[in-house]
């Protein structure tokens, strides 16, 4: 069985901030959850419901000492379906749509970071 963390292309590291997950802008399924980490592209999230992998969303957050709002579409790509010891679920996300300067501003987070490789 292939491992999960080999099919990664991209630099993973430890980030914890907060994140607006809107899975659609004309229903209530909106929330804030906290990422776990970060690569150029995608993230780790902690959320206090489970996700269903394949769904879509736009997602809304700031780096740590970053002026630059970030906003991608992604999709689930795995979620947990059963919680944490702390009650909480763990999902992947992978952007799909990222910008030039978002996708370079999460690059220089990785950069100055990158003692926190996961």
């Amino acid at each position: 069985m292939e491992n999960f963390h080999e099919k990664r292309k991209a630099l993973r590291v430890e980030g914890f901030f907060e994140v607006f997950v809107n899975f659609n802008p004309e229903t209530p399924d909106k929330f804030y959850c906290n990422t776990r980490d970060v690569s150029e592209g995608g993230m780790r999230i902690r959320t206090k419901k489970p996700l269903k992998d394949g769904s879509h969303a736009i997602l809304t957050f700031s780096l740590p000492n970053h002026p630059l709002e970030i906003v991608v579409q992604a999709i689930v790509a795995w979620a947990s379906t059963i919680p944490k010891d702390d009650n909480y679920y763990e999902s992947g996300i992978k952007f799909l749509v990222i910008n030039d300067a978002e996708r370079e501003a999460i690059h220089d987070y990785i950069v100055q970071h990158a003692d926190r490789i996961v």
